[in-house]
């Protein structure tokens, strides 16, 4: 299993100015001050002369809570849907036409008919639906000007196509926090590219060491994670809500790969002990 360099128990006396350093860390991971980066992601002071990129601000969003809320609205939507025999049956019906490329009635203005309704005036021609095309197919103008926002902010990363035609980041970033531990990455975008959601539309994945080993190896699971359809956990960063009130931050990977960073940078603060696992851990906390 691999494992992160946790620190000593004991700070050396020299480390009085790291400790300063992760103090004014965590006021600003609190308060949600942008955090300065210099170029590759490592978090420095204000002050110094290379700094190039910082982190936006914003709130971690919280994956148990933004569950709850989904399984409200489902049960909300459940109870309010119509559930008669007849429409589960006609449901079943128009199931059957389009897996079949069979044409489907309708009423003028679009209303899904039944074969047997007088009104009937058009119908959807047989065929199949076309192949949906990734993000950089449809925009390969988006693509170059994500590409030069990544050799900007992040040249140590490299862009991979993986099997099934999706794009990803993959790279190391040290913070420089907790010695020289470094953190490998996968920033993969996702079909529906670029779209404000919970998560974003770019997951980004802990590929060394796992979040699943690290979980395992702490004993704690933090609670800005959430999970893909294949049941792995990525970073939860910055709450949708929060980019649509803004409308100041555009979805694309350099912007999550810095709010991965606060994340990251979290976690740092808790392995050293300068932030607990609840201020971590709180709605809309960091």
């Amino acid at each position: 299993m691999n494992e992160i360099k946790l620190p000593k128990c004991s700070m050396a006396a020299d480390d009085d100015v790291m400790k300063q350093k992760r103090e004014e860390l965590r006021r600003r991971l609190m308060n949600g001050d942008p955090i300065p980066l210099k170029k590759g992601g490592e978090v420095t002071s204000g002050n110094d002369k290379d700094v190039s990129i910082s982190i936006p601000q914003g709130k971690l969003a919280d994956a148990l809570e933004d569950a709850m809320r989904q399984q409200r609205d489902a049960a909300q939507n459940q109870s309010s849907s119509l559930t008669e025999d007849a429409m589960a049956q006609k449901r079943e019906e128009l199931r059957r036409r389009l897996m079949n490329g069979d044409p489907i009635p309708l009423k003028k203005g679009g209303t899904v008919a039944s074969g047997s309704d007088k009104d009937v005036s058009i119908s959807i021609p047989q065929g199949k639906l076309a192949a949906l095309l990734q993000w950089y197919e449809r925009d390969p103008m988006l693509l170059e000007a994500e590409k030069a926002a990544m050799a900007k902010d992040f040249p140590q990363f490299s862009l991979i196509k993986l099997d099934d035609g999706r794009l990803a980041w993959v790279g190391d970033v040290s913070l420089k926090v907790m010695g020289n531990n470094k953190w490998r990455l996968m920033a993969v975008y996702q079909p529906n590219h670029p779209v404000q959601q919970m998560g974003s539309s770019v997951y980004v994945y802990l590929v060394e060491p796992s979040i699943e080993a690290l979980i395992e190896q702490l004993g704690w699971r933090p609670h800005h994670l959430l999970r893909d359809s294949n049941n792995r956990n990525y970073l939860c960063t910055t709450e949708a809500d929060f980019v649509k009130a803004t409308n100041k931050q555009v979805t694309s990977a350099d912007t999550v790969m810095r709010w991965a960073l606060k994340w990251l940078l979290g976690f740092e603060l808790v392995l050293t002990g300068d932030m607990t696992t609840e201020e971590f851990d709180k709605p809309h906390g960091i």
